[in-house]
């Protein structure tokens, strides 16, 4: 169950021709290779296109493997004090005490998409997990999730985050200027009485097409495989 907090801006459960342009339900006949995979090195990752904190956040070991394949412009200046050097300046990411509990701000040096040209640095605050992409430029950053995936043209960003205690992942779709085009919770919501929602089916599995159109698969399908699909340019800013 999750709490209602926040409303989703994603197609309800209706057949596909009455639903927005954006986003439809449709059956295909085979599926793409999955590109979140948990246990994929570092460099497998930046192949496709993705990166995630999943392990950075489990060790310092994982993290140091990390920063020993980036720039040695990124390092751990103390324990828990991450440094990323650029032409414009130096920034610091600070985690606040009490350190290593659920509930405090910390950082993680998650990876490098050479395809962005940016660094993706791990950020739990609270009970959220989330991430900040982090041009190497120095010029800008972006808050978009633990997880991205950047689709083959380099334009667009799918972040994941996570809220802890939520049975549904956060998706964000957005643009490499920062431009937000849909957020919302990764799954189809039923509303139910009182003060939770249920999810009725999850989105799963994302990946970009070569036309950068983002596909999921869908749970709970009666004829599976389903897909849901979202092609940025056709999407209205969140």
């Amino acid at each position: 169950m999750i709490q209602r907090h926040q409303q989703p801006r994603i197609a309800r459960s209706r057949p596909a021709d009455s639903m927005s342009p954006a986003w439809q339900i449709v059956a295909a006949s085979f599926l793409i290779s999955v590109l979140f995979v948990r246990d994929a090195r570092p460099d497998e990752r930046a192949t496709n296109y993705a990166l995630t904190c999943d392990r950075a956040w489990q060790s310092e070991v994982a993290e140091k493997l990390r920063l020993d394949a980036a720039s040695p412009k990124v390092r751990r200046k103390s324990p828990h004090v991450l440094e990323v050097e650029s032409a414009q300046g130096t920034r610091h990411y600070v985690d606040e005490p009490p350190y290593g509990e659920l509930g405090s701000t910390r950082f993680a040096y998650c990876g490098y998409s050479e395809l962005l040209k940016a660094h993706l640095i791990g950020q739990a605050v609270g009970d959220l997990f989330t991430g900040l992409v982090v041009f190497s430029s120095g010029a800008r950053s972006l808050s978009a999730g633990h997880s991205i995936l950047v689709s083959p043209d380099g334009k667009w960003i799918l972040g994941v985050s996570q809220i802890n205690g939520s049975d549904v992942e956060q998706w964000t779709v957005l643009d490499t200027a920062g431009r937000k085009l849909w957020s919302g919770y990764a799954g189809l919501i039923k509303k139910a009485p009182g003060a939770y929602d249920t999810v009725a089916a999850q989105y799963a599995k994302p990946r970009w097409t070569g036309q950068s159109i983002l596909v999921a698969d869908l749970s709970c399908c009666k004829q599976p495989p389903c897909t849901v699909t979202l092609n940025p340019l056709d999407a209205k800013p969140a």
